[in-house]
């Protein structure tokens, strides 16, 4: 439940107690009781209207929140190009997600020497694929971002193995998350394989200020995974 539902409850429990204690005070007769119903089935009214002003004025405000994250999100793709793929793609035919790859462990040093973007590189080929999944963004206004831990940014090539269990990398770097970032509101949770990490952003004030934060998280993931590998 969240805090918009929570003081909808509070304000309804209030109004209803001050119902009966009216009709308590006036005496129990049909038509006090039948005043009281009366006034109950306003109140539900009006709840229920609050309540769904409140869902537009959420979606609305998540709306202009989301783009100014793209916004900045764009910026730091540019910084990173070297490292980052800068064109969007498109996840799978029958769902609407989109993400970034990141080049995998052989090419991390071309973010230092620069030989060509990470754009010009394949997107598959090879044993070990160059680039893999990295950022997923909010495609379908679910109000979170979902960051693969590919195995090949962690390899050098294929058939190695991992320096780290790709279940503790996981469980790090959420721990990790919380505690730099859990005080904005932020919650974090894995799939079932440890390959994604998804970050709800539903109890995050949708704030320009946390906009930027929430690039201060990508560049911390992107960190943490250079750090591993």
């Amino acid at each position: 439940m969240n805090k918009e539902d929570i003081l909808a409850l509070i304000a309804a429990i209030i109004a209803v107690a001050a119902i009966l204690i009216n009709v308590n005070i006036k005496g129990v007769t049909p038509e006090n009781i039948f005043d009281a119903l009366k006034d109950l089935s306003g109140l539900i009214i009006n709840i229920i209207v609050l309540l769904i002003a409140l869902k537009i004025y959420k979606k609305q405000d998540y709306g202009k929140f989301k783009e100014k994250f793209e916004e900045y999100l764009q910026d730091w793709v540019f910084q990173n190009e070297y490292l980052i793929d800068s064109n969007k793609k498109i996840y799978g035919q029958n769902e609407n997600k989109q993400f970034y790859y990141m080049l995998s462990k052989p090419n991390h040093k071309n973010l230092v020497f620069k030989e060509k973007l990470a754009s010009n590189f394949p997107d598959t080929g090879g044993q070990l694929n160059p680039k893999g999944a990295f950022l997923y963004t909010d495609t379908n206004n679910k109000e979170e971002i979902i960051f693969g831990l590919n195995q090949s940014f962690f390899k050098s090539k294929a058939g190695e193995d991992l320096p780290v269990a790709i279940e503790e990398i996981a469980d790090k770097i959420i721990e990790r998350i919380d505690d730099n970032f859990s005080e904005i509101g932020l919650e974090c949770s894995k799939s079932n394989d440890s390959r994604r990490i998804t970050v709800s952003l539903k109890n995050m004030e949708k704030t320009e200020k946390n906009a930027k934060i929430l690039i201060d998280l990508v560049e911390f993931v992107k960190s943490m995974i250079l750090a591993i590998a």
